[in-house]
């Protein structure tokens, strides 16, 4: 009788605990840290800096100082208590709020947007799930989101979401007014036929907006792995890097440098580099955490 009445109490108090924990840590967030308005939900209040969010695995392998370990920490978590959007997800909802301003009526955030006519709005693909962001616009019409699964076919639906290799898109040419990924290309094998399947999608005047993981020691982009003709990883530099737990997550094929811009105007695309920073930022004193690229195409014909 002892072991299933401990077991019994075991299943009520440690929901309770770690219930109370969960309301202890947001209260001390929404006690101390300064309010800000999300670009993603619209509403306003405290963001949760998460220093769990990335592990001391990938930091050491980084080789990140303290300053460069509260930079990923930050761009990987200030998570806003009402959507759960982390700041790079926001970062992507303001730039994409912005371009899309400039094409049609001004939205203040991503939900003001996806309430907006369809008619009123361009198509999106959004190639991986994005915390937030992804909630916000699901189910929104002319909004595709997309995930990538092992072993599935491309264009099938598995686990309620869309499965699709950015390598080969099941999409006609000239979809897509918009396309969104997030930490997703350093983990493509073949980056070159991503880009070019990218493109392929977008009309004319479409773009691309994605941010990637950079650190500013690192010059020149590499390719850190590749796949052998049996599909086996085999490392170029060692050793193997993964995301997002440096030891274990999704491989990394490419380490981006600060030549990364320079790398796709060489093949063909108009590259704009948006660096400017959320207002709850500086009251961290972080500085240049998170880059959001917008790339486009010059022609159709480079």
């Amino acid at each position: 009788m002892a072991v299933p009445y401990k077991r019994f109490l075991l299943a009520i108090y440690n929901p309770v605990v770690n219930r109370l924990k969960h309301y202890w840590k947001w209260g001390c967030v929404y006690l101390i840290q300064p309010w800000s308005s999300c670009s993603v939900c619209g509403r306003s209040g405290p963001k949760r800096y998460a220093p769990e969010a990335v592990p001391e695995a990938l930091i050491q392998m980084w080789g990140l100082d303290e300053d460069g370990a509260r930079a990923i920490r930050s761009k990987e978590s200030l998570i806003c208590p009402w959507c759960g959007s982390k700041y790079r997800g926001r970062r992507l909802a303001s730039v994409l709020l912005y371009e899309m301003s400039q094409k049609s009526y001004c939205y203040k955030s991503l939900r003001e947007l996806a309430c907006a006519k369809e008619s009123d709005r361009q198509p999106i693909l959004i190639l991986n799930w994005i915390d937030g962001l992804s909630e916000i616009l699901k189910g929104v019409p002319n909004v595709v989101q997309t995930e990538f699964f092992d072993g599935v076919t491309s264009g099938e639906i598995h686990k309620g979401i869309r499965h699709e290799d950015a390598q080969q898109l099941t999409f006609p040419d000239a979809t897509f007014g918009c396309v969104i990924s997030s930490e997703t290309l350093e983990h493509i094998p073949d980056l070159e036929k991503a880009l070019s399947e990218i493109r392929r999608v977008l009309v004319r005047g479409g773009f691309h907006l994605f941010t990637i993981p950079m650190k500013n020691s690192v010059e020149r982009t590499e390719t850190r792995s590749v796949l052998d003709s049996d599909g086996q990883i085999v490392d170029q530099i060692k050793p193997r890097l993964h995301h997002p737990g440096g030891t274990w997550g999704w491989p990394v094929f490419t380490e981006f440098g600060n030549d990364f811009v320079e790398v796709l105007r060489k093949k063909g695309f108009m590259v704009c580099m948006d660096r400017q920073e959320l207002p709850e930022l500086t009251v961290s004193q972080i500085s240049s955490i998170c880059p959001v690229f917008v790339v486009s195409e010059q022609s159709k014909s480079s």
